[in-house]
Formats: structure tokens, C-alpha cells, sequence
């Protein structure tokens, strides 16, 4: 059975993430946690698929992996996009010191 076109266990495995990533944060309201595991599900449903394209990743190997991935990052480096759109020069001073290391 295919949800948003992909099966059950890449569901389950991008809430496994959601859920870790819960677990491992410090304290947050319900509704900050139920943002939290919305952003996880959404930017790996979104943005797995495109990552296995760029990669050139076999998707029937990689699939998961790279989703569980992007579902633990995906809700922070959405927080940096973000704050770079509303501080760009914040923004580059961070990448070049970043990039300097």
C-alpha cells in the first residue's frame, strides 16, 4: 500500500527518526513536538526522491537510509533557510566562517 507514494516502511522509518529526534531534544510543548514530526514527515517526503536523483543513489537500496536522514535534519536546516532569508548577512558571515574551518 503506497502513501504519498511510498510504502509503509518509509513511513515508519521517517517517524523511528521524528520519534528519536523527539526523544534526544529538549523539552518542547505538544504542539511544538507534533510541529516537529510534521516537518520531519513532510521534508523527507519531500525532498527523499529528489536527493536519491542528485546522489544518483539506487532508490530500492537507499531509499529509507537517505529519508530517515532528511528527516532528522530537515526540520533544522529548514530553521537555518529561514533565518537566512530574514539575516543574510548573519547568514554569510556564519558560511564563511564555516567554510574557513
Amino acid at each position: 500500500m503506497l502513501i504519498g507514494g511510498h510504502d509503509i516502511s518509509f513511513w515508519l522509518a521517517v517517524l523511528g527518526a521524528a520519534i528519536l529526534k523527539l526523544a534526544t531534544s529538549p523539552r518542547m510543548t505538544w504542539l511544538r513536538s507534533l510541529i516537529s514530526v510534521f516537518a520531519a514527515l513532510f521534508v523527507a517526503w519531500v525532498f527523499t526522491k529528489p536527493a536519491l536523483a542528485f546522489l544518483d543513489l539506487d532508490r530500492d537500496t537507499y531509499t529509507i537510509p537517505v529519508a530517515v536522514l532528511i528527516g532528522l535534519t530537515g526540520e533544522g536546516l529548514c530553521k537555518w533557510l529561514i533565518f537566512s532569508a530574514n539575516n543574510p548577512k548573519e547568514a554569510i558571515e556564519f558560511l564563511k566562517i564555516w567554510r574557513a574551518k
